[in-house]
């Protein structure tokens, strides 16, 4: 049992050291530019069959990705972690009252640990904008979803 302790809290020191990294701006992905993108600034930028490719690339710079089916199309993708230093903190503090749990049960006393104080999931907020153009370069139409998701 003490054995199992030991193994227990090496992880939790494992754990906690890759969890206790604050997010960077590597955790973003692809274009910032489209980051702050809202449905209202797209309607004041962006006029249909006026707007051209050009105009695009000075407002977002180069696409994700570039594609061409029955019309030319654009897309523009942005991911940003939302964790903050509250969130580590917390998942911190979880994690040693789980590794605290580990070690009563190994020594045969009862433990406090209940799966209320799971943490949740760090989520990030996934930006895709998509542009498709008419045979004279100028925006046919556009769409915008923003979403969080958890990682």
């Amino acid at each position: 049992m003490k054995k199992l302790a030991i193994i227990t809290l090496i992880l939790g020191i494992t754990m906690l050291v890759g969890c206790a990294t604050p997010p960077s701006d590597s955790d973003d992905v692809s274009q910032p530019a489209i980051a702050s993108v809202t449905e209202e600034s797209l309607q004041q930028s962006i006029i249909p069959g006026k707007t051209t490719q050009q105009d695009i690339i000075a407002q977002f710079g180069e696409p994700t990705e570039k594609g061409e089916d029955w019309a030319t199309f654009w897309r523009y993708d942005h991911r940003k972690s939302n964790a903050n230093l509250g969130d580590l903190v917390g998942g911190v503090v979880t994690l040693l009252k789980m590794v605290k749990g580990i070690s009563d049960i190994a020594k045969g006393e009862s433990s406090s640990h209940t799966t209320s104080d799971t943490p949740e999931l760090p989520t990030f907020t996934q930006t895709t904008l998509l542009f498709r153009f008419n045979d004279d370069g100028t925006v046919d139409e556009y769409q915008l979803d923003i979403s969080e998701v958890a990682e």
